[in-house]
């Protein structure tokens, strides 16, 4: 009977393989027609970005763009993320700064993320049928699209902390939790990964002291990997006192920032909460509870934290997915797979409705580009020295000392050479960030002449100067 089965598995295998590269496929090609169409106002995207330009090409890791210190926010790359940003720099360096380049980076890493889920699940005996559910009603998610459609550092994050489960799944334990351990150099939030990785070393390995030695070898490594990117490590212990001494309170962390705060996710996480207790009903059917224990503990480690940024709700997610596809009995029930993707579509397709007109291109950055050197050939600027200070969406048209133009960057302003900005908010006003500065109030606080001009959709950017 054994051999039999054996048999009929390895005969399924050509097209279990076939079936899931088809959906991984799929996936990238969903997650390219969605790009500039899915949050093309994003200000991440010139943010992360320039946190990883300015790290690797101009050898500066604060934050040169916001100016948002340590912990309000990432603060370049001097405490987190140098890992991330010489792996943009490898892409990026050959293909160019510009956003078509990082989303296919990012997209990638989210497809190798879910082909580590595949292979992860297909190692802890799940079944077919659960396995490609899985990866069609994780990977149609906002949170995965999110983030393949982000120049933030979760993708890679999620990269690392799935393949760290792979290898624990497939018991190489050490590999695995080093691998898990360094993702947390990327970003703080990165520690959630931990989480899953622990309850699976100890689901599947038996608790001893070699199991305990084994652990700390994989945790010393990543430490010590960590200390040679960010030699000045104190640097840290300062920022959590700064942090603690702020007495942030507790508002339900990302969990609420994500599921409560936007009212779109309110069906998502109401079918999460019915998974629960059906998961709890059936619980005595279950061989293994690593995914609900998972699932349990990334949820209170979600509403404990203080930094309630929805970003970091990838690394709960798909955790939440599995133990409900495991819950609903998804392998009888397939129709779950077609109500998933028709509850997640309409948001998505609403929200790129509304933002069908604010992406800007490559041809569009390249407009202000040039406008940019022709107002530097006109007051004999040298474009290796000039400093810029302008609407953060056109970052990708002149990378080099560019500081987003904010109300908390306003004292870098002093020493732009050029301002490049808007009138007014290209976009819905709904989805702009707040506190930014456009042309008026900058025509306001400086003597500025117009020097150049170009247009785009309809809007003049304005290029100026200092009388």
């Amino acid at each position: 009977m054994i051999v039999k089965q054996t048999e009929e598995r390895s005969a399924n295998a050509p097209r279990t393989w076939v079936a899931s590269a088809a959906i991984l496929s799929g996936l990238f090609v969903y997650y390219a027609l969605s790009f500039f169409r899915y949050r093309p106002y994003e200000v991440d995207n010139p943010w992360f970005l320039s946190f990883s330009y300015d790290t690797t090409i101009e050898h500066i890791y604060t934050d040169q763009f916001l100016h948002v210190h340590f912990p309000a926010g990432m603060d370049g790359t001097q405490l987190f993320g140098k890992l991330a940003a010489y792996v943009q720099w490898l892409f990026l360096a050959r293909f160019g700064w510009q956003q078509e380049a990082a989303f296919l980076l990012s997209a990638s890493l989210v497809v190798v993320a879910l082909l580590c889920w595949w292979l992860q699940l297909r190692h802890l005996g799940y079944s077919r049928q659960f396995v490609q559910s899985f990866l069609i009603v994780a990977g149609v998610s906002e949170p995965f699209l999110s983030v393949a459609n982000k120049f933030r550092y979760e993708g890679l994050a999620l990269a690392m902390i799935s393949g760290g489960l792979l290898l624990v799944a497939s018991r190489r334990l050490v590999a695995g939790v080093f691998l898990a351990a360094l993702a947390v150099e990327l970003e703080p939030m990165a520690l959630a990964g931990l989480i899953p990785v622990m309850v699976l070393v100890f689901s599947l390995e038996q608790r001893n002291r070699r199991l305990l030695l084994r652990l700390g070898g994989a945790f010393a490594l990543a430490a010590a990997c960590y200390v040679a990117l960010h030699p000045d490590f104190l640097v840290i212990l300062r920022g959590l006192a700064q942090a603690v001494s702020a007495h942030e309170p507790l508002e339900g962390g990302f969990f609420a920032a994500y599921f409560l705060r936007r009212a779109r996710h309110w069906p998502e996480l109401l079918c999460f909460l019915a998974a629960a207790f059906f998961y709890w009903r059936r619980r005595h059917e279950f061989a293994s509870h690593y995914l609900a224990y998972s699932a349990l503990l990334l949820t209170v480690f979600s509403v404990a934290m203080p930094h309630g940024n929805p970003s970091y709700i990838i690394f709960c997610y798909p955790f939440l997915i599995a133990v409900s596809l495991l819950a609903f009995g998804v392998e009888r029930r397939m129709w779950i797979v077609a109500v998933w993707v028709l509850l997640m579509l309409p948001q998505q397709i609403y929200l790129a409705y509304l933002t069908r007109h604010v992406a800007l291109r490559s041809n569009d950055m390249a407009q202000v580009s040039d406008a940019v050197h022709r107002a530097e050939q006109s007051l004999g600027l040298a474009d290796e020295k000039v400093q810029i200070y302008g609407d953060y969406r056109l970052w990708f048209a002149h990378p080099h000392f560019y500081h987003a133009g904010a109300q908390g960057t306003l004292p870098l302003a002093d020493r732009a050479d050029l301002f490049v900005c808007y009138n007014y908010a290209p976009g819905p006003p709904e989805f702009e960030p707040a506190l930014l500065v456009y042309c008026p109030q900058l025509e306001a606080m400086f003597p500025l002449r117009v020097v150049e001009t170009t247009r785009i959709h309809d809007q003049q950017v304005f290029v100026y100067a200092r009388k």
